[in-house]
């Protein structure tokens, strides 16, 4: 019999998270920002920019990222430069890994 890993996949602990989000703060625009990198045929197709955040959104006017991770995971090189771009433009960059904390990084707007 096959078990089950108890912890659920990073995605489905973002859309999760995501589903919180817009049930808290319904007013606030809130979505899942995917980062595709394919191989179609001989052309390289390319959504997003590689680096950003699983969700991004709108609080109040500010422009916010949460990063998405499972206790104990850690960020990319390249959403590291990206936690940097999002502040440096004035914006909010954090990593998040529960409702709980991205209602804090929200409330704390």
């Amino acid at each position: 019999m096959a078990t089950r890993n108890p912890k659920p996949s990073e995605t489905r602990l973002m859309l999760w998270i995501l589903a919180q989000l817009c049930e808290r703060y319904p007013d606030d625009l809130w979505e899942r920002q995917n980062v595709l990198r394919a191989q179609a045929g001989k052309r390289f197709i390319k959504a997003n920019t590689i680096g950003s955040a699983d969700i991004k959104g709108c609080h109040r006017g500010r422009f916010v990222e949460l990063e998405v991770k499972r206790p104990g995971e850690t960020q990319t090189p390249e959403q590291v430069d990206r936690q940097a771009d999002v502040i440096r433009a004035g914006g909010v960059y954090a990593v998040v890994h529960n409702p709980t904390e991205a209602f804090a990084v929200v409330d704390a707007l």
